[in-house]
C-alpha cells in the first residue's frame, strides 16, 4: 500500500514539474514573439544570425 502512496507523489510531482517546464516555455517563446515584434527587421536578422552561429559552434 505504502508503495502505491508513493508511486502516486511522483507522479504528482511529475506532472507539476511537467506543467512548470512548459509554463516557462510558452513564457520564453510569448517574450521572444514581443520582442520580434518591437525590434527592427535588420536586428531580428542580425540575432537569428548569432543563434545559427552559437548553435553551430556547440555543435563541434
Amino acid at each position: 500500500m505504502k508503495l502505491i502512496v508513493y508511486w502516486n507523489i511522483a507522479i504528482k510531482a511529475s506532472k507539476k514539474e511537467m506543467e512548470r517546464m512548459l509554463q516557462e516555455q510558452r513564457s520564453t517563446s510569448m517574450q521572444g514573439k514581443l520582442l520580434r515584434h518591437n525590434l527592427d527587421s535588420e536586428v531580428v536578422d542580425a540575432l537569428k544570425d548569432l543563434r545559427k552561429k552559437l548553435s553551430e559552434s556547440e555543435e563541434k
